[in-house]
């Protein structure tokens, strides 16, 4: 996976999380515990692909 895709993801999500007012996310604790998945997710991938990027880097 492209790690620009995993970053402009991310970005998105916040983007979208901003337009949400704070009662929002604090009354509807399924769309805080979905955002918090969404972040926790694209970390790992984020997290994955440097990894995988440095493997390749001292396999050549």
């Amino acid at each position: 996976m492209n790690e620009q895709f995993i970053l402009k993801t991310k970005q998105i999500v916040r983007e979208w999380m901003a337009t949400l007012s704070v009662k929002e996310l604090v009354t509807n604790k399924k769309l805080s515990v979905t955002f918090e998945r969404i972040e926790a997710l694209l970390s790992k991938l984020e997290e994955h692909e440097t990894k995988g990027l440095g493997n390749e880097r001292y396999a050549n």
